[in-house]
């Protein structure tokens, strides 16, 4: 859905406001998508906060990019029920590490004009962990966003950051290996059970 827009006709950055989000997420409620990747970072904004508890509560994992602005985390990341993903190479001074990170630095994408160059941001880092989600239920159908959160969390691996900061990087094979196991393992107990029923 395209909410913002370029403020300059070779800028990177895109700019958006309340209401051109606000149709975005009217749409993503109407349609009730899995996954919902929203790189956006400003300041705590009451109607996009109420559409985005919808969003959230028709089931949908709403990732975000992760920022922080005169020491706190920029909206809507810091709602804590949207997964916010940030850089795994976060600076010194930036204080609290994002809750999730991945690659965000040099990343190959489109860029306007029809092209295609090296980008950064955590913008990057969300899209990441966006794509990680739609793999994991498509493994397994139907996880809750909250067990989404919980396998990448915990199959996130430590990787350097800023000066005494370690940031859990997303980790996709790791994640995705483990929910083929919960898989496993649930079908081969119902199997069992299924015979011992015979």
């Amino acid at each position: 859905l395209r909410a913002c827009w370029e403020p300059r006709a070779d800028g990177f950055s895109g700019t958006c406001n309340t209401f051109t989000l606000a149709k975005a997420l009217a749409f993503v409620v109407e349609r009730r998508p899995e996954v919902l990747n929203l790189s956006v970072a400003g300041p705590p904004d009451p109607l996009l906060e109420r559409l985005i508890q919808a969003v959230l509560s028709q089931g949908t994992a709403v990732v975000t990019a992760y920022r922080k602005s005169a020491g706190a985390v920029a909206f809507p990341g810091s709602m804590s029920e949207v997964m916010a993903v940030g850089s795994p190479d976060l600076p010194a001074g930036e204080g609290s590490a994002p809750p999730l990170a991945a690659p965000a630095r040099d990343i190959l994408a489109t860029v306007p004009g029809g092209g295609f160059d090296f980008v950064s941001g955590s913008s990057f880092a969300a899209a990441h962990v966006s794509g990680v989600l739609a793999l994991l239920l498509e493994r397994a159908p139907g996880l809750a966003v909250e067990r989404l959160a919980d396998v990448l969390r915990k199959t996130s691996r430590p990787a350097p950051g800023g000066p005494g900061v370690s940031v859990p990087l997303v980790d996709a094979c790791a994640a995705l290996d483990q929910v083929a196991t919960e898989g496993r393992c649930a079908r081969s107990a119902a199997n069992r059970s299924a015979r011992a029923g015979r």
